[in-house]
């Protein structure tokens, strides 16, 4: 039998149904991942205008300031493997394909 592209895909209605929360779900965590970047993104900034501010005069960091900055670094070497993991994921690759495949759209 030879297939065509005009060929069309057939999908029972259960299948469409699981897909279409699939959709939802990565649209959910989307959403979530925007919020919870834009809080560490936010976080970040009120960081570092708190360690220009605390600055010693003579070019020195206080310890609470290295203390806050080691955290900032332990929660972005996090955040990193937290999106490795991600991308490596079945459900991962399917959002990034899903994102890819919006901006097409758009």
């Amino acid at each position: 039998m030879d297939t065509t592209i005009d060929q069309k895909v057939s999908v029972d209605k259960d299948e469409y149904e699981r897909l279409n929360k699939l959709v939802d779900r990565l649209i959910e965590d989307k959403k979530e991942m925007e919020t919870e970047f834009k809080q560490i993104i936010s976080s970040i900034l009120n960081e570092v205008e708190a360690r220009d501010k605390a600055a010693v005069s003579d070019g020195k960091v206080s310890a609470s300031l290295q203390e806050k900055i080691r955290q900032q670094e332990q929660t972005i070497n996090d955040l990193q493997k937290r999106l490795s993991k991600l991308q490596n994921s079945k459900l991962g690759k399917l959002q990034m394909k899903y994102w890819e495949l919006r901006k097409r759209i758009r």
